[in-house]
């Protein structure tokens, strides 16, 4: 069967429909890793987008699934985890842990932040997770061999977005 012009465009006018509704659908899009100290390499940050509402009616899902946020973040850099566009999730809990490591000593270890939990008519769209030189405070309280063996500090900055 040959499509004529009015078919073709037709097709193409739905598929751009399907497009924009999915484009539309509240979905957690990434969770980001940033890396504002001068010192830690942050090696493999994950994140994972929950929804836990006691409803989750179709398309969405329940869960994101464990993503990569960041693979060797070096100071002064961001990385972001993707989320599979046909994964549809209205995050109400987002988890972010990673493992870092101190450039200088080559001290390591992992730092898991608090969930970040919304009210029941919210979610997180653009979750993002951070790490930054200890305080100065905190430095200057130890010696420079103990300061070579301490975590960055965490931060977290997000916006929730009204269902």
């Amino acid at each position: 069967m040959i499509k004529t012009d009015g078919d073709l465009r037709a097709e193409l006018s739905r598929a751009l429909e399907a497009s924009a509704a999915a484009a539309a659908l509240n979905r957690t899009v990434d969770i980001t890793s940033v890396n504002d100290s001068t010192r830690y390499t942050i090696e493999l940050a994950l994140g994972q987008g929950l929804d836990e509402r006691p409803v989750c009616d179709p398309p969405y899902v329940r869960d994101t699934g464990v993503t990569v946020c960041g693979t060797n973040v070096t100071p002064g850099t961001r990385q972001a985890g993707q989320i599979q566009l046909q994964i549809n999730v209205s995050a109400t809990r987002v988890k972010w842990s990673c493992h870092w490591r101190n450039n200088v000593s080559g001290y390591e270890g992992d730092l898991t932040a608090a969930d970040l939990v919304c009210d029941s008519d919210h979610y997180w769209q653009h979750p993002t997770f951070g790490v930054k030189d200890p305080s100065k405070s905190d430095r200057e309280a130890r010696s420079q061999t103990e300061s070579s063996t301490q975590p960055p500090d965490l931060y977290v900055t997000f916006a929730a977005v009204r269902k």
